[in-house]
């Protein structure tokens, strides 16, 4: 695939959101999808976010992205600032030469990415010549070599196969070749693996993984799935009902997990070795958006939640005592030294 030549500025981190605040009308009322939510990428890193299903994980991906349907998506307020600029809010135009081009995403199920009635080559040519001053056969020269760079067999014949005509691996090869073809410096990555059985799901984020490196790609990788997060990424931030809830290096989440939440989901994990006399659960369930528990929204599930503190006041992130970088939302923390939870 052709090396683009960049000429930005390569300090800072490439994404910045901070603040944000995204809302959802609904016929039942107004959902509080993302609730000041803030995070950072640095370039060359790879950023993993995870939280139940319902957590706002998949918003935040689409509102970075500009495609949030509004109606009846709404950002109330929040910046995002890719490599320093404030890309909430840009004009149409504008944004769709950086989406692709230089911000580029895999979502959740190939086979609603996909346009059925045309061809993988139609499409991948489209998307290149949307975004390089190409000609046909150039653009199906570079499609060519991005299907080789994600190890498509017989890439010639893939170009011209329908989506329904390849299995459910194919397509998110193809669809990481789609959205590595153009050379972006940060690639989002939406569930890529949830609809795959285990031995392709290894092959595909082993493929991601060696993208990123052999690119240098800045990667947000969204999943419920805390061994993806645990083995593919340097930080990851845990959500909860639309909040971050704790932000740190995988070290820092997986051995010195501070917040009970995080603690809860890493505890309910079957151990891969011996016999479990029980499945450890977290009580309770998710709570509706529409009418969120007043605040930490976690309290009514939370063991060492406080009467007139917790179910009233909403924290906010905070450092973690002598634990670099470590952050956390809430006002009991468990501390670094209480260690792991196994």
């Amino acid at each position: 695939m052709t090396k683009k030549t960049s000429t930005a500025s390569t300090s800072g981190p490439i994404l910045e959101v901070n603040d944000l605040k995204v809302y959802f009308d609904t016929e039942e009322g107004e959902v509080k999808a993302l609730e000041n939510v803030s995070y950072q990428i640095q370039r060359g890193q790879v950023l993993g976010m995870v939280g139940e299903t319902g957590s706002g994980k998949s918003v935040s991906a689409y509102t970075v992205m500009g495609l949030l349907p509004k109606p009846p998506g709404k950002i109330l307020k929040g910046s995002v600032k890719f490599k320093g600029e404030e890309i909430l809010g840009l004009p149409d135009k504008r944004m769709r030469k950086i989406r692709g081009n230089d911000l580029a995403m895999i979502f959740q199920e190939p086979m609603t990415s996909l346009n059925p009635v045309f061809t993988i080559g139609d499409q991948m040519q489209d998307v290149l010549q949307a975004h390089n001053d190409w000609d046909k056969p150039k653009a199906t020269e570079q499609a060519i070599d991005a299907l080789k760079a994600v190890r498509m067999k017989d890439p010639e014949m893939v170009l011209k196969k329908f989506p329904h005509e390849l299995s459910g691996g194919m397509r998110q090869r193809v669809m990481i070749a789609m959205a590595l073809s153009c050379d972006p410096e940060l690639l989002v990555a939406d569930e890529p693996t949830t609809a795959l059985d285990v031995t392709i799901q290894a092959q595909i984020l082993g493929l991601l993984k060696e993208m990123q490196k052999n690119f240098h790609l800045s990667v947000l990788l969204i999943t419920h799935n805390l061994g993806v997060v645990a083995q593919n990424c340097d930080a990851i931030c845990v959500m909860y009902a639309g909040n971050i809830v704790e932000y740190g290096t995988s070290e820092q989440i997986f051995h010195r997990p501070v917040h009970p939440y995080t603690r809860g989901l890493i505890k309910a994990i079957p151990p891969v070795e011996g016999e479990s006399t029980h499945l450890n659960i977290i009580p309770g369930v998710v709570p509706n958006l529409i009418h969120p528990p007043e605040g930490c929204r976690f309290h009514p599930r939370c063991e060492r939640a406080k009467k007139g503190k917790c179910d009233s006041q909403v924290p906010s992130m905070a450092d973690v005592e002598n634990d670099p970088g470590h952050r956390v939302n809430c006002f009991f923390p468990y501390l670094p030294e209480d260690g792991g939870v196994a």
